[in-house]
């Protein structure tokens, strides 16, 4: 019969076929709650241990330290874990004396006592669980049993027995183990140590990054006087050429004449001249053919005879000398002659001052990898040197509490003794059980109503037959 997937349609099946439903679900949780009464009941011991650490040396970086401290931490976790569910532990807690009292049903097992001891291992490998958070100190423990007295003793002597076999297994072992690691670790530095040093002394590079900054800067200083000797190099030659070329343009000696005679005696006569004149002027009320007017005529003419006579000396009397200026000029370029010797013999120095320290940054630059690397490898092995160290002391102190029987392991909770069962879970199965009694009674209601020939709803015949439904009548 064709089902049409309606809350209608689903209701009407489980109604139909309410009474398998019923019995199917009655059924299961039936089967469930007996269950629960009859299986026997288990209860759960639980206990806590923490592992107690050394603290890890922070010189090298937090992060470092951090890192390696939970990478160890989970490592000493996981190996305790493994050492509370070993088989030798369990063994020996399984004692003859202690089988039968943490498993007494066991008394009648086939096999005789070794066949019952393995029994017993594997139910306790079974019935002993051991858990540990991921970063997480803290390891907790649980031991499931019939008997809720014998289920926490039974837990307290796993616990004793762990502290025995964790002293026993770490007991100078430690010590010595992380003393090798330490001089193989000093070993290492000592070798990087030698490396470095040797490739110092061959290329003499003792601190990168500071001998680079002193060459920039010197090479900067350097360029600096380089250009300043090279421009008053390049003014000197200016004012050499110069010069040169003033001194081919002048003539070492020039013609010199009496010239301080000659102005003496033409300024003489100029003057006496001019006394004349003036006295003649005061003598402008005497008659001109008086004799003195006459006089005075003569007079002036002899001043003026003089005077023309001065203003033409001879040139016989002119003589020559050294040109001043030709020697200035040739002062000046024997001063910068010396200024390009001077100028000339700094660029030199400070060329090759400049060649070196390109030389040597080129050198720097070319085993710039090689340097980092081996300091790198120096300091890493000086870090992984001064951890083994702190191990060292850490595996000391835990020797010599191992000596004393004092372990890392600590109770943090003590074995309980459960009130109540943890096994069966009666709520979760019963709740199980009713879910499932729902799912298979409409599971079989709803395969009945498939196998079911016979029309129920009205909207079912429509389907089948093709034709539409105009009225339904219950009963006939």
């Amino acid at each position: 019969m064709v089902i049409q997937l309606t809350s209608r349609s689903i209701l009407n099946v489980l109604f139909r076929h309410r009474r398998l439903f019923s019995a199917t679900m009655g059924l299961t949780v039936a089967l469930a709650t007996l269950y629960c009464a009859t299986a026997t009941r288990i209860y759960r011991s639980e206990a806590a241990l923490v592992i107690k650490f050394a603290k890890q040396d922070r010189a090298n970086g937090p992060d470092v330290a951090i890192a390696a401290q939970t990478t160890e931490r989970r490592e000493v976790i996981n190996t305790n874990i493994r050492l509370l569910t070993s088989v030798d532990l369990l063994s020996k807690l399984v004692g003859d004396a202690e089988l039968l009292t943490i498993y007494p049903e066991l008394s009648g097992y086939p096999g005789g006592a070794s066949a019952r001891r393995e029994r017993a291992i594997d139910q306790l490998m079974h019935d002993v669980k051991v858990t540990a958070g991921r970063d997480s100190d803290v390891i907790e423990l649980s031991l499931d049993n019939p008997n809720a007295e014998v289920a926490a003793s039974t837990l307290s002597r796993l616990i004793r027995l762990f502290v025995d076999r964790q002293t026993q297994l770490y007991r100078g072992l430690q010590s010595t183990l992380v003393e090798q690691q330490t001089t193989d670790a000093r070993q290492r530095l000592d070798q990087s140590q030698r490396n470095l040093d040797d490739f110092i002394k061959t290329f003499g590079i003792s601190s990168y990054d500071d001998e680079r900054s002193a060459l920039l800067k010197l090479e900067m200083d350097t360029r600096a006087a380089l250009g300043q000797q090279q421009s008053k190099l390049g003014e000197a030659l200016g004012r050499r050429d110069a010069a040169k070329t003033m001194l081919g343009s002048l003539k070492p000696e020039i013609p010199l004449s009496n010239e301080n005679d000659r102005y003496h005696a033409v300024d003489d006569a100029r003057t006496r001249l001019a006394d004349l004149t003036a006295r003649s002027a005061e003598l402008r009320n005497y008659q001109p053919n008086s004799p003195t007017a006459q006089a005075m005529e003569t007079q002036i003419s002899s001043a003026r005879a003089e005077l023309a006579a001065a203003a033409r000396l001879p040139e016989a009397r002119l003589r020559t000398g050294p040109n001043p200026v030709y020697q200035q000029v040739q002062g000046d370029l024997n001063h910068t002659e010396q200024d390009i010797k001077g100028a000339q013999g700094a660029i030199s120095p400070l060329e090759t001052q400049l060649q070196q320290i390109d030389d040597r940054l080129r050198a720097l630059n070319t085993h710039q990898g090689e340097f980092h690397a081996l300091t790198l490898q120096r300091e890493t092995d000086e870090e992984s040197y001064r951890t083994f160290l702190q191990r060292a002391d850490d595996a000391r102190v835990v020797d010599a509490l191992n000596n004393q029987n004092v372990t890392a392991a600590a109770m943090l909770q003590a074995p309980t003794i459960p009130e109540r069962p943890a096994l069966p879970r009666v709520p979760l199965i019963l709740g199980l059980s009713l879910l499932i009694g729902v799912l298979l009674g409409g599971g079989g209601s709803f395969a009945a109503e498939l196998l079911d020939q016979t029309f129920s709803l009205p909207d079912q015949l429509e389907p089948a037959l093709g034709l539409p439904v105009l009225a339904s009548i219950r009963r006939v």
